[in-house]
């Protein structure tokens, strides 16, 4: 009963981003990726939009989204999906997937991505410089202009290298003028990290992020292994403190 519910297919590991109120005040969301065991349809993108009356049983619509050029971004699972300024996002890591299985994370899987809700399409523009490819990491903004991206698995372990970067395409909100390297890596921060993935990250209202749980190895989690790897604050050099 979904309007334009056939376009959406079961996936896993998708992404569901908040993109904004509509002038009637409904929630639209930016469904992004996943995985499925059928990928001959894969649909990379949708907006999804609240209904107004679900008390009454009218349910909420489904949409896909059409692109800015010829192709769209490669279809990836078990990203990160960070809300920026002026219906912009980071689209971070992840596998791609193809033949029915999923892919070793692709290096530099980091795109920028802008929403025109006049039009509905979508640009999606690579952003070089992230490095190792990731799973099962974490991002977040405090200011939704510069991100932090922490940890994550290259395959079946945790990241030894590039494990703390640091993302500002436009600090001073000049989208259009966006560096051609955005990426930095946070040297400092990463010496203090002790590499993990599949934790949780929690932002804080000060800029900081609660880390909770994760792991160093898949193999770990599969052996029954788990460190319950700690508890910790983690305040990026690149916050501003009070």
């Amino acid at each position: 009963q979904v309007s334009g519910f056939s376009a959406f297919w079961p996936r896993s590991g998708h992404s569901l981003t908040f993109l904004q109120f509509t002038p009637e005040g409904l929630t639209q969301l930016l469904m992004w990726g996943g995985a499925s065991a059928d990928n001959s349809d894969q649909v990379v993108a949708e907006v999804i939009t609240q209904s107004a009356a679900q008390r009454e049983g009218i349910d909420g619509r489904f949409e896909m989204v059409q692109w800015v050029g010829d192709q769209p971004p490669p279809f990836t699972a078990f990203h990160e999906m960070i809300p920026l300024k002026d219906l912009r996002f980071l689209l971070v890591g992840g596998a791609r997937y193809g033949s029915n299985a999923l892919k070793a994370p692709a290096a530099d899987e980091a795109w920028l991505i802008s929403y025109d809700p006049g039009s509905q399409k979508v640009l999606a523009q690579q952003k070089p410089g992230l490095g190792l490819g990731r799973i099962f990491h974490s991002a977040f903004s405090s200011d939704q202009n510069r991100v932090t991206v922490a940890g994550g698995w290259g395959g079946g372990d945790a990241l030894l290298s590039d494990t703390v970067m640091f993302f500002d395409c436009a600090s001073s909100g000049n989208w259009e003028t966006c560096v051609a390297e955005p990426w930095t890596a946070a040297t400092n921060d990463a010496s203090n990290f002790t590499s993990r993935g599949g934790h949780s990250t929690h932002l804080l209202s000060s800029g900081s992020a609660l880390m909770v749980g994760g792991d160093s190895s898949l193999s770990q989690l599969q052996d029954g292994g788990i460190n319950s790897l700690f508890m910790e604050i983690y305040t990026p050099s690149n916050v501003d403190l009070p």
